[in-house]
């Protein structure tokens, strides 16, 4: 400015300094852009990991048979946890039909989840709500439906699942190739000879 007017020629201010206003929309308009591309790049990472997660996903089929018994039905709300070689799933809820469950039914359900190897080990059981909480569970197999040519695994159970019936647990643990004990009931006949007994002779 100063070496302006010692050339006669007269300094605007306004030339020589921005305006505040201008300045701060400027950096606005920075700011917005740089949130709306970091916001893309979240956008495209998050899609990247969706796609490698869904890529890892297997989709496991699980059914449940439940026993043909009195009373072997429930209402409750049934959920499963698997376990691999790979890992363990989460809790999961088994539930795609009102009818669920009734007495001599068999039921099935699509889970899609991460790779858990080859399933060895079922917790089922249920949360014990409901008119008609108790279960009788006659198996529950696992069916590997994103690899083909792998073998169903069936888990028998044959054992209630209730508060008020046997030994009042709400779940249990199955392992691949072991038989579940289970109690029955034996009617045993005994029929007495209609004889008479020989007395011995004396010498």
């Amino acid at each position: 400015f100063t070496a302006a007017k010692r050339k006669g020629v007269a300094a605007d201010p306004l030339a020589l300094m921005a305006d505040p206003a201008d300045a701060a929309a400027a950096a606005a308009a920075q700011i917005t852009a740089d949130a709306d591309a970091a916001a893309a790049n979240a956008l495209k990472n998050k899609e990247a990991e969706d796609a490698l997660r869904r890529q890892s996903l297997k989709k496991y089929e699980v059914t449940t048979v439940t026993s043909n018994i009195k009373g072997a039905g429930t209402d409750a709300q049934v959920f499963v946890v698997l376990t691999g070689s790979k890992g363990k799933s989460m809790d999961m809820k088994l539930e795609n039909s009102p009818d669920n469950f009734e007495r001599g039914r068999t039921d099935a359900f699509m889970l899609e989840i991460p790779d858990l190897g080859d399933v060895h080990t079922v917790m089922v059981g249920h949360n014990g709500k409901g008119s008609k909480p108790r279960w009788h569970l006659e198996k529950l197999i696992v069916l590997n439906k994103t690899d083909p040519g792998v073998n169903p695994a069936v888990f028998t159970c044959g054992q209630w699942m209730g508060a008020d019936v046997g030994d009042g647990q709400l779940s249990r643990i199955l392992k691949l190739g072991t038989q579940a004990l289970t109690s029955r009931k034996y009617k045993v006949l005994v029929k007495t000879s209609d004889i008479k007994a020989r007395t011995p002779m004396s010498s």
